[in-house]
């Protein structure tokens, strides 16, 4: 047995002998194995050995062992990161810096030897730059006109000639990769000056627990959109977590995103998980990951599904942090992502396998509603005009406890179309300049339009919603969106610049308005999951002024006491406002003014501002102009009294001589409902 020959010896002698050439492999004849063969030499043709082919195989062998080499030196980088932190862990304590104290990953109560894991790290992964997504380009692009001309091409061409469609398909398939490649190119590779934010993550075992908790009891925040659902948040963790691929920026500024505000939820409702983690802790870490992600200028301007998520999330949170300009800027980047992509078009939901579509569906509708709400409160034009969009509103669900919050979105939708046509058609530029016929059409048009929509709103059935009390409040806030966007309809003029007409149906309007401020406002003592701090920050930045400045007006002309008294129950609710939020001081000031002013007109009996109609309930104040200026009475603009209240009243005098004629002129010359109410402090 010692003398017989080993496979491996077998094969090792085999490899030594020389194989047939490719021309007698071809010809399937034996070859003498020489070189050049003797085949060859008498057929007079080029003898070419089996092992060239193989040489050629080489630089491929070689390119790949390269890659390798480079894969095992990021490995080693990554390694000596984590022993660095590692290193530096048992020394670290509070930050020095202002910053939240986030730098160091929260750790457990019952155990606070326990460090997170290394794997549940996302800085010391290979942090990928974003790719950009596939992007949509309208009919009108030069690729869109070519497609569309190749197929007449074609089917030209198979009809007259059939034999040449092969070669003509060809030619047109060569262009089409040519033309795609193009049109999708990935972004360069990230050089050595590309800065990453020093994001410290959640241990990966608390993020379990969080995704395990949401399971069993599904968020209460923002029901029905993208952002919690529960599909997406594991499909991002685990893109972030258990990563089989290099995570981008996007996907860890969304995970820490929706992270924060679950933990925020979690803290209202004292989750059993409380007793476990330090949460506060937790959700201050998040929320720094979070802004140091929104920070950078990849997340901003890279077109991608996980960017638009991470802006969608900071937007419905600066929202409830009253700073509209900051969310109008960050709305603006994440429709122009949508538009890029294509979410605005219905055939791109047509054409997705990611599995994610009806997701990017709620996230394009979020931003939309967004959009349309800040264009009419603001004054300007929105980013995303309706006659761009084909796509349609979010599928509903056969759950009847899911179903009425997905129809309340649709609701939501559709006011926001509204809100979108009253600045296009009565407050824009083109509009302020329109014919009055015209403007009177579409103040009719848009009225019947709200009428259904608050139809369709009453009829929605909310018996088996989860979360039944949560959406019995958010019908108040609905409300108020309604009778104010309805005020600012109704005060619209026909004939900008020469009068405006409001008739009782405006003025009741915007009494409903008010009065239900003042019902959302006190509905909040006693509930749990929010604070009346969390109202006036949804107040400051989603209703508006308008009905303040018409009940104003009809308290003057009709001197109707009980309006200055819904004023200054108004004004109270923004005193108990400032308390809570220090962008509200502006606000109270200018309303206080203003009920302080209709009280001393009222009393005194003074009804110079417009014609009023007693019979019919309307008012019509003449255009203001340069040759037509806005004029208070004497009696009111001579500080009365001593002390304290001459103090007020000079300060009410500088009022009246500057922001308020400024703002009611304006406003009575159908200009964009109080723009300058919005120029506030928001801390921004």
């Amino acid at each position: 047995m010692s003398g017989e020959e080993t496979i491996l010896a077998r094969r090792a002698r085999l490899s030594q002998v020389p194989r047939a050439c490719e021309a007698c492999k071809v010809r399937k004849i034996r070859c003498d194995r020489s070189q050049p063969c003797g085949n060859c030499k008498a057929a007079g043709i080029t003898c070419q050995q089996a092992h060239s082919t193989q040489q050629s195989d080489r630089p491929r062998q070689d390119n790949r062992i390269s890659q390798l080499e480079e894969y095992v030196a990021s490995l080693e980088a990554r390694l000596a990161k984590v022993e660095v932190r590692l290193d530096k862990q048992p020394t670290q304590s509070t930050p020095a810096s202002t910053d939240p104290p986030t730098s160091t990953p929260a750790v457990s109560k019952q155990d606070t030897s326990v460090s997170p894991a290394v794997s549940s790290e996302p800085s010391v992964y290979d942090v990928a730059q974003t790719p950009v997504g596939n992007l949509y380009e309208g009919s009108s692009s030069f690729i869109s006109q070519f497609q569309q001309a190749s197929e007449e091409i074609k089917q030209s061409a198979a009809a007259k000639t059939p034999e040449g469609q092969q070669s003509i398909s060809e030619s047109f398939n060569q262009l089409h990769s040519m033309l795609h490649d193009s049109s999708s190119r990935k972004p360069p590779p990230r050089g050595p000056t590309r800065s990453m934010p020093d994001i410290t993550p959640l241990p990966a075992s608390v993020v379990l627990k969080i995704i395990r908790t949401i399971k069993v009891n599904p968020t209460r925040f923002f029901p029905g959109h993208a952002m919690t659902d529960i599909k997406l948040i594991e499909h991002l963790c685990q893109k972030v977590y258990f990563p089989t691929e290099p995570v981008t920026l996007g996907h860890i500024t969304s995970v820490n995103g929706i992270m924060r505000l679950l933990l925020r939820e979690f803290i209202i409702t004292e989750d059993p998980l409380s007793k476990e983690h330090d949460l506060e802790a937790l959700k201050a870490q998040v929320e720094r990951n979070f802004h140091l992600g929104l920070e950078t200028f990849e997340t901003v301007t890279v077109p991608s599904f996980e960017n638009v998520i991470a802006i969608t999330t900071a937007v419905l949170k600066i929202q409830n942090e009253s700073r509209p300009v900051l969310a109008r800027t960050l709305v603006n980047a994440g429709l122009s992502h949508c538009q890029m992509l294509g979410y605005h078009r219905e055939i791109t939901y047509q054409k997705d396998q990611s599995g994610f579509a009806e997701h990017k569906r709620r996230l394009f509708w979020t931003l939309y509603v967004c959009d349309k709400t800040n264009s009419l409160h603001l004054g300007n034009a929105s980013r995303m005009q309706d006659f761009e969009v084909d796509a349609q509103y979010p599928s509903i669900p056969v759950d009847v406890a899911e179903k009425p919050w997905i129809e309340l979105f649709h609701l939501v939708i559709r006011l926001a179309k509204i809100q979108g046509l009253i600045f296009d058609k009565l407050y824009s530029v083109a509009a302020l300049q329109a014919p009055a016929i015209e403007r009177r059409q579409w103040i009719d048009t848009l009225v019947a339009d709200a009428h259904q929509w608050r139809y369709d709103l009453d009829r929605l059935d909310g018996s088996q919603v989860r979360f039944i009390k949560l959406l019995e409040l958010s019908m108040v806030h609905w409300d108020i969106m309604y009778y104010t966007t309805l005020t600012t309809l109704l005060r619209a003029p026909a004939m900008p610049g020469v009068s405006t007409d409001m008739t009782s149906q405006c003025f009741q309007t915007a009494r409903l308005a008010l009065e239900s401020h003042l019902r959302a406002f006190s509905g909040y003592d006693g509930v749990k999951l929010f604070t009346k701090a969390d109202y006036i920050d949804w107040a400051l930045h989603n209703s508006s002024f308008t009905p303040f400045v018409v009940i104003f007006l009809h308290s003057m002309a009709a001197s109707s006491l009980d309006d200055v008294q819904l004023l200054e129950q108004v004004v109270d609710t923004f005193r108990h406002a400032r308390e809570i939020h220090a962008g509200a001081e502006r606000l109270y000031q200018i309303c206080a003014t203003f009920a302080r002013l209709a009280r001393r007109m009222v009393e005194s009996r003074n009804t110079s501002v417009g014609m009023y109609d007693q019979n019919t309930d309307s008012l019509q104040v003449a255009g203001v102009s340069q040759d037509v200026p806005l004029i208070w009475p004497e009696a009111f603009v001579q500080p009365t009294g001593q002390g304290q209240q001459a103090t007020s009243d000079s300060d009410v005098d500088a009022f009246l001589n500057d922001d308020m004629t400024s703002i009611l002129a304006d406003w009575i010359n159908g200009q964009p409902p109080a723009t300058e109410m919005f120029v506030m402090d928001f801390g921004e």
